[in-house]
């Protein structure tokens, strides 16, 4: 053999010694030698949308206008959102991420509402409808004998009597006139014969109570 031939076997013998030509590390070593980046949370990148799941309404007043709303990501703060109630805005004082509080057109117990939080003019959550009993928020005078004349504001019983009664306690009134404005009632109507005591007033169609009982009689 040549003397170069001889020197070049030399120094493969030596680099094959040092494992300069040794087999390649196996797939999964190679994996492990890189460094791994965490995976992206796709669900950081979703932007959860608001739902409904509830809304009340709160006689404090007359009429019953204020309204609380209920559900999930409604963000911790209104921004540009706002809330529709049949078409109509309302007006926002209180904003969190489950509950909304919020002033908004009246409603009546025969009328089926739409809710819903909008977003640049589009509706961002679910279309929410709800039905809102009837409410008997006072009446003048508050106390008399049987017979006496009073006069009854409700909200939400509709715009006329028809087959509606209204009752104190478990004894029906006899309704001389029922005029009403927007979805406020005033009705006047005789105390019926009842013994001294303190009697709700409340108002049903046929069987079926239509509204939530607020205020009491008192017969002398």
């Amino acid at each position: 053999m040549g003397t170069k031939f001889v020197c070049a076997l030399a120094v493969v013998s030596l680099l094959l010694a040092a494992g300069v030509f040794s087999n390649p590390a196996p797939t999964d070593q190679i994996t492990k030698s890189v460094q791994q980046v965490k995976p992206l949370n796709r669900g950081s990148l979703i932007n959860i949308l608001p739902h409904i799941n509830k809304v009340t309404v709160f006689c404090g007043g007359y009429p019953c206008n204020d309204f609380s709303m209920f559900g999930t990501g409604f963000g911790s703060t209104q921004g540009i959102r706002k809330i529709l109630i049949d078409g109509q805005e309302a007006s926002q004082y209180q904003w969190h991420t489950t509950e909304i509080g919020f002033h908004g057109p009246s409603t009546s117990y025969d009328h089926t509402s739409h809710f819903g939080i909008y977003e640049n003019g589009k509706l961002i959550s679910n279309d929410f409808t709800q039905k809102f009993p009837a409410d008997v928020d006072g009446a003048a005078p508050i106390q008399g004998p049987p017979g006496t004349h009073i006069t009854i504001k409700s909200f939400g019983a509709g715009p006329t009597q028809g087959s509606k009664i209204v009752m104190m306690g478990t004894a029906p009134m006899q309704v001389l006139s029922w005029t009403n404005s927007g979805t406020a009632q005033t009705i006047v109507a005789i105390v019926p014969q009842l013994n001294p005591g303190k009697f709700p007033i409340d108002i049903y169609e046929g069987e079926l109570k239509i509204s939530v009982t607020g205020f009491s009689y008192t017969v002398q």
